[in-house]
């Protein structure tokens, strides 16, 4: 755990003496942190009728760029509506610009439904990740066995000549500042603490952090992240958000929130899926920033307002 001692979760403030010499895995289980949890869900394939094929180029491609690529994408089209046909366009992450995401419908302004992007980006990552290759890949999508869109995985074309400097999974920080949907983070000097301004409504989200000292694999981070943001895409994004927990089928870490359990004043904000989303979407580039990858517990304000608490750590058997 970090040797400041921050203040920012009041509800774990008893037990942060506790925290620095307790994996936060059984940590959890003391606090009854994981038994507020009412949701648990193994995630293993996405829907038997999605399938993909794959087709891999010859340029290399950087790891890092490819996952935050991923995450970056997966954290927006989770908050476009599931099944809705949307108008098919490139994801880059500003932080990560070297590689770019860019979705080919069937024919020329045709639609495709957010689930299909979703799910190919997913599939796709997946694919890079098992295979240990990160070069440039064409995913072609199919719903019951009908073609319904290709996605490149690539670089971009002004990258084309550096990129691969960093082909394999010992991750690199960038020193731009990373992207968010409609808004940015940035690490506060001093403190584990993201604010992001989403300017699309005009709140203003903080996700706070606490460290803890046992590391996590890089890969199963990223990978828990995305089972966790294809999950939650099934929501409307501003409905209210429901406590979960989840551990991807061949990995042993997970991911949980638990909303505060208290009756929110009227006009103020409540613990929406989107807010989750977007956090989610920011803690693989906040541990690349920190260049450490551990257990965590994260904080959820919107407006000021404590919403919510996550925690991502090995699973408890």
């Amino acid at each position: 755990m970090s040797v400041i001692v921050l203040s920012i979760l009041l509800s774990l403030a008893a037990t942060t003496i506790a925290a620095a010499v307790v994996p936060l895995s059984n940590w959890s289980n003391q606090t009854g942190f994981r038994y507020n949890v009412t949701n648990k869900t193994r995630l293993g394939a996405i829907d038997p009728r999605f399938t993909t094929e794959y087709r891999q180029g010859q340029d290399r491609l950087s790891a890092t760029s490819c996952l935050m690529n991923a995450a970056n994408a997966m954290m927006e089209l989770g908050l476009e509506n599931f099944t809705e046909p949307i108008v098919p366009r490139n994801y880059i992450d500003p932080g990560y610009p070297d590689v770019i995401i860019v979705p080919v419908a069937c024919a020329p302004r045709q639609r495709i439904e957010a689930r299909y992007l979703l799910w190919g980006v997913y599939e796709g990552i997946r694919w890079m990740i098992d295979h240990q290759n990160f070069r440039a890949l064409e995913i072609g999508a199919y719903w019951d066995d009908i073609f319904v869109c290709n996605i490149w995985i690539r670089g971009s074309w002004r990258f084309l000549d550096v990129a691969g400097s960093n082909r394999t999974l010992g991750l690199t920080a960038r020193s731009e500042t990373l992207s968010i949907y409609n808004g940015t983070v940035e690490s506060t000097q001093g403190l584990s603490t993201m604010d992001v301004r989403n300017t699309l409504n005009d709140h203003y989200l903080t996700v706070s952090v606490i460290e803890f000292r046992v590391r996590l694999d890089i890969t199963e981070v990223f990978v828990t992240i995305f089972a966790a943001l294809e999950y939650l895409a099934h929501f409307p994004s501003t409905d209210e958000a429901v406590s979960f927990l989840i551990s991807p089928d061949e990995g042993d870490t997970e991911i949980g929130i638990v909303e505060h359990t208290r009756a929110p004043a009227v006009g103020t904000p409540i613990l929406e899926y989107q807010w989750v989303i977007l956090s989610l979407g920011q803690i693989p580039g906040y541990m690349l920033e920190q260049r450490r990858f551990t257990e965590v517990v994260f904080e959820i304000a919107v407006d000021g307002v404590r919403l919510g608490e996550g925690f991502l750590s090995k699973e408890v058997l």
